[in-house]
């Protein structure tokens, strides 16, 4: 599946009963969208792959999630781009600045301007419910970069996700979290990578290569202690994504096979 595909078919589905931080999420690539639009000029929007293309593909999935109708009208306004490209245009842009307005006055983000979420102490449930609807939106793969990711996280956050590759990136705790891998292995036939490294200062969940969200403390310890997640926007992840990629290259594979899973 193509990087494209992978971002319709995570964005597919409903906004409605998202988390907040999935809500803010939304409004992220929204306000990205809007404040990316390329020139549309000599007909790129009808060339693929093009950034004309990719950006209509991506405003139409974006949308369509918010509010079916909205992306009808966007697909409307897009046909209408060959006839009338300054006016399809002016709609197109309409239509995502009602979104971004719209999310703006959930109530479910009332006091949360800022983009991410912060946990006060001892909120692991709101953690918990909040990472683990993140993670389920990967379709092609889940990359977690934390010195002190352990089993029971692999259990709480990574489990249900079924067979898609799973790669994590620690350093301390990896034998309690290779026994949990190994039977994913043995039961979803998963690709599960571990490797081991002395670098790493940053808690990362990279989703499908793209989305990035930034934890502030461990995830094993979500919620137990001040902390939150933030999405990092476009820019900064592939920042992110490209150093921890490098780091991953140069780093210390960890066997899963090496710890007996029937322990």
């Amino acid at each position: 599946m193509d990087e494209l595909g992978k971002r319709l078919a995570r964005l597919n589905g409903h906004l409605e009963g998202d988390s907040p931080a999935m809500k803010q999420l939304m409004l992220m690539k929204l306000v990205e969208l809007l404040d990316g639009v390329p020139s549309f000029s000599d007909g790129a929007a009808f060339s693929v792959p093009s950034d004309e293309s990719t950006w209509l593909s991506s405003a139409w999935a974006l949308l369509d999630r918010f509010e079916a109708s909205k992306g009808t009208m966007f697909r409307i306004a897009e046909g209408e781009l060959e006839t009338d490209a300054e006016e399809a245009l002016k709609s197109m842009k309409r239509l995502i600045e009602d979104a971004i307005a719209e999310l703006k006055l959930d109530s479910s983000l009332a006091g949360r301007e800022k983009i991410g979420h912060v946990y006060p102490p001892n909120a692991q449930y709101d953690y918990f419910k909040d990472l683990t609807q993140i993670v389920s939106k990967a379709t092609a793969s889940v990359f977690v970069v934390d010195p002190y990711f352990d089993g029971n996280a692999f259990r709480d956050y990574l489990s249900d996700i079924g067979s898609i590759e799973i790669r994590i990136l620690g350093n301390c705790w990896l034998e309690s979290v290779s026994i949990h891998a190994k039977k994913h292995l043995a039961q979803y036939n998963s690709d599960v990578q571990i490797k081991r490294s002395a670098a790493l200062h940053d808690r990362l969940i990279i989703l499908d290569s793209e989305d990035v969200w930034l934890a502030g403390g461990s995830i094993k310890d979500g919620g137990k202690k001040p902390t939150y997640l933030i999405p990092l926007p476009a820019d900064l992840a592939r920042m992110k994504r490209d150093i921890y990629e490098e780091i991953w290259e140069s780093s210390n594979a960890f066997e899963v096979a090496e710890i007996d899973g029937d322990k």
